[in-house]
């Protein structure tokens, strides 16, 4: 069925999310664009593109799971807000309602998202603000946020219920969440590594060419060993 399978392959950082998956199954990471694992997904990608959907270099999360619900789109990578929107719409497909992200050589991963807690060095009341942070991380308030928000967050589904059912796939890969690398530079690797995959996906570039003119060849090209700074987790 070419054309039902999407990417988000918009220059930001959906990109990256919808492809590191298949970077780190192969045994690749972002701080190693050369390695054998990272131009073996990129190729795997390649291979792909011909039968992604068309608007496929311009789709963020809203505009494919906007296509799917009229279609256009079968299958894409999506938070868990996703499935829940298809499923108040009434659009949700009743067979596979999600599912994991197929393995790959190097086992299975997927991209850490969702909402992030931190307390900034600045912040004018550190202690209330530690207070709301322990309210949020309560049990019922993150029930609420999962059930209302489709965050999908510290709280399960209960067993057998229907959201466990709609949520299956993202609970399958729980035990896989990997995080981006937590460095200084990230935005400007991030970058680079979206103009590559953008020449990969739509402009039929060799992985190895693509990488080295994007990523390797960058002015801006930075140590993935650096230390972040400037908040307190």
């Amino acid at each position: 069925h070419p054309g039902k399978l999407a990417l988000k392959g918009a220059r930001y950082e959906g990109a990256i999310c919808d492809v590191m998956p298949f970077v780190w199954t192969a045994g690749g990471n972002e701080c190693a664009p050369d390695s054998a694992g990272s131009i073996r997904a990129l190729d795997f990608l390649r291979q792909l593109a011909p039968d992604l959907n068309d608007e496929s270099a311009v789709f963020r999360e809203m505009s494919v799971l906007e296509a799917q619900a009229r279609g256009a789109v079968w299958i894409h990578f999506n938070w868990p807000f996703a499935i829940g929107y298809l499923h108040t719409k009434g659009l949700a497909p009743n067979v596979n309602l999600s599912a994991p992200i197929p393995a790959g050589p190097d086992g299975r991963a997927t991209a850490l998202g969702g909402g992030y807690l931190a307390i900034p060095n600045s912040a004018p009341h550190p202690k209330l603000a530690a207070e709301f942070i322990e309210y949020l991380l309560t049990a019922d308030t993150q029930a609420k946020l999962s059930r209302e928000l489709g965050w999908y967050g510290s709280v399960p589904p209960a067993p057998g219920s229907e959201d466990a059912i709609l949520y299956a796939g993202y609970t399958a890969m729980r035990p896989f969440v990997r995080a981006r690398p937590t460095v200084d530079c990230y935005a400007d690797l991030s970058d680079q590594w979206r103009r590559a995959i953008r020449a990969v996906l739509f402009d039929d570039a060799a992985p190895a060419s693509a990488v080295r003119s994007n990523i390797l060849d960058a002015h801006d090209r930075c140590d993935c060993a650096q230390s972040p700074s400037g908040s307190q987790l």
